[in-house]
């Protein structure tokens, strides 16, 4: 019995770790691909280098958060030698509300993003109107200029 229950702990211990990598691949992979596509948004103006460094900040803190709380879920795993059903609901738990709340993180992010494409269309706008009295201005100087 004591062999059995053994062998049932390393094999829950490699599929703990098995679990890890395929999940930490997983997780670098969606991180690198958020990354190129703020970049892209940066390189296409749709964001501000100000924005690109915010949201770049913030995927790096998720990034790193959930290796954390991947490894400490395995440290968790391999210390309790019962109650394997239980924990496995608090992670369901636990992740529900990591979920629910990188979803209230990413509304807010989103909206921030409106807010500053608002602000950036309207300074544009204010740009654009700007340059043309400065245009008039030119334009009447040359004109005063050439009647001198």
């Amino acid at each position: 019995m004591a062999l059995h229950f053994a062998f049932w702990k390393k094999q829950k211990m490699g599929k703990l770790i098995g679990d890890y990598v395929s999940d930490r691949v997983k997780e670098k992979r969606a991180f690198q691909e958020q990354l190129k596509r703020i970049y892209a948004q940066l390189q296409d103006k749709t964001i501000d280098q100000q924005l690109y460094d915010r949201l770049r900040d913030i995927l790096e803190v998720k990034f790193i958060q959930q290796r954390e709380d991947a490894l400490t879920n395995i440290q968790n795993n391999l210390e309790e030698s019962s109650g394997v059903e239980t924990h496995k609901m608090f992670t369901l738990k636990e992740l529900s509300e990591k979920i629910e709340m990188l979803e209230d993180e990413k509304t807010q992010v989103l909206e921030d993003v409106k807010a500053l494409r608002k602000e950036a269309e309207e300074k544009a706008i204010w740009l654009e109107c700007e340059v043309v009295v400065l245009r008039e201005e030119a334009e009447s100087l040359r004109k005063m200029l050439k009647t001198f």
